[in-house]
């Protein structure tokens, strides 16, 4: 919570200390990211061990606020807010003695004694990012905005997906939380290829990856909310920049 709140007063201040002579650009950035994450030890007896791998396909939208730091409108220090689904939608669970499944053990509240798995969760997020963007025009009406971009992730609510199945036995496979707190991180570099319409700029955006920290979770028995995992690269994301120019024509 207390990077988020540090991202959310950046923006407020940023967006007014700045001041009115210059007009900057909002920018409204629907995105999907396909993620995969390096394999780790789960948990570990004196007669097997569990191995996680993890896949996700996560969706977001971020509105920001871009200021432009040259005259030439050329440059931008950047600072937005959205929405962003932290996936982990496909695993595999290799154990060194019963071999692969696809689901993971997870405390589940009920009175049946027996284990419980899933085999794919997410976390609903408040998504909050600083950044920088360069914009380069490569004609009239086309232009090429490279950007290095922080993402701070707070989540508010989770979804777990229960494996078990049985018609005789109402059990709601679709577990939910609502535990708030910090959860993670990451630095990505963007490039997008816009058309320029008025005051209105639209086109296609690629995401890299760079960086990504999240932290563990409890509701997993493997796991203790105290911990962090992070990866370097290994994720691709797309998504659409729609610019729209505050900009105003000096009067003569």
């Amino acid at each position: 919570m207390r990077h988020l709140s540090f991202v959310l007063l950046f923006i407020i201040l940023g967006n007014s200390s700045f001041g009115q002579k210059k007009h900057g650009i909002i920018e409204l950035n629907p995105y999907m990211r396909y993620d995969t994450y390096p394999e780790f030890l789960a948990s570990e007896t004196s007669l097997s061990s569990n191995y996680i791998t993890l896949k996700g396909t996560s969706l977001g939208v971020i509105v920001s606020y871009k200021h432009p730091l040259s005259k030439s409108q050329s440059l931008f220090i950047k600072s937005g807010i959205g929405y962003y689904q932290y996936s982990f939608n496909k695993m595999k669970n290799r154990n060194t003695r019963f071999g692969n499944s696809e689901r993971r053990l997870i405390n589940f509240p009920s009175p049946l004694f027996i284990p419980f798995f899933t085999d794919k969760y997410w976390y609903n997020t408040i998504s909050a990012n600083i950044g920088i963007e360069k914009l380069f025009y490569w004609k009239k009406d086309l232009q090429i905005s490279i950007g290095a971009n922080i993402n701070n992730y707070y989540t508010y609510s989770q979804y777990y997906h229960i494996t078990y199945e049985n018609p005789n036995t109402q059990i709601n496979n679709d577990y939910k939380n609502k535990i708030r707190r910090n959860f993670g991180l990451s630095a990505n570099l963007s490039a997008s290829l816009l058309k320029k319409l008025g005051k209105i700029s639209l086109g296609p955006a690629i995401i890299i990856p760079v960086y990504d920290r999240w932290k563990t979770d409890e509701t997993f028995t493997d796991e203790a909310e105290s911990d962090s995992r992070n990866k370097f690269l290994r994720g691709i994301g797309l998504g659409i920049s729609c610019n729209y120019s505050l900009t105003t024509k000096n009067k003569l």
